[in-house]
């Protein structure tokens, strides 16, 4: 079976495997965007450790929902932020209107405590793409909303070290100019 989930990769090469969906139907080209959890798929929360060294996994807690179609990052003292994704509302059978489903939330994992902490983000996202930035930020964009232009970087030092993201209401079509720009609205640097 194919369990569709992310893995971010650790310095130390361990990898974190992180929600999933099995036997996902993906249709995008439908006149509503749907997705199925068909023949007995279950949407899981599972956050695992495989360690390459011992070829072993290793159960290492839950998020705080289970999700699919997110996007995950590693960074130092073996934390992984895990943003957006597909909730339980987009698993249902019908075709389903995709905000309805899609969160808007960051989890950050602490290998050392196997706890998350969630943190607001300024849009939904289904499948965002994720980057490693520096100083432990992480780039945040994209979706499947096609007339989202919301940048976010999540930065771990916001919000009395809890997390949190700076919004980036619109961006240019260069990363640099993009790099270049001052948060328009920190407003979501606060903890759920």
């Amino acid at each position: 079976e194919l369990l569709r989930t992310l893995r971010a990769m650790h310095a130390d090469g361990r990898v974190a495997i992180v929600g999933g969906l099995s036997r996902v139907a993906f249709n995008p080209s439908a006149t509503k965007v749907q997705i199925a959890n068909v023949d007995g798929g279950e949407l899981v929360a599972i956050i695992e450790i495989y360690d390459p060294a011992s070829n072993s996994f290793a159960d290492a807690g839950e998020l705080s929902e289970p999700r699919f179609l997110h996007g995950a990052a590693a960074i130092s003292k073996g934390r992984v932020v895990i943003a957006g994704g597909g909730l339980a509302a987009l698993t249902a059978l019908q075709p389903g209107v995709i905000e309805n489903g899609a969160a808007d939330t960051v989890e950050v994992y602490d290998a050392e405590t196997k706890k998350v902490k969630t943190v607001a983000m300024a849009a939904w996202r289904l499948a965002p793409a994720v980057a490693n930035m520096d100083g432990d930020k992480v780039l945040i964009l994209g979706g499947t909303d096609p007339n989202l232009v919301v940048a976010e970087v999540f930065d771990p030092a916001l919000n009395d070290g809890d997390g949190g993201t700076n919004r980036y209401v619109t961006y240019e079509s260069s990363i640099d100019g993009f790099l270049d720009q001052e948060a328009t609205e920190p407003a979501c640097q606060r903890a759920l």
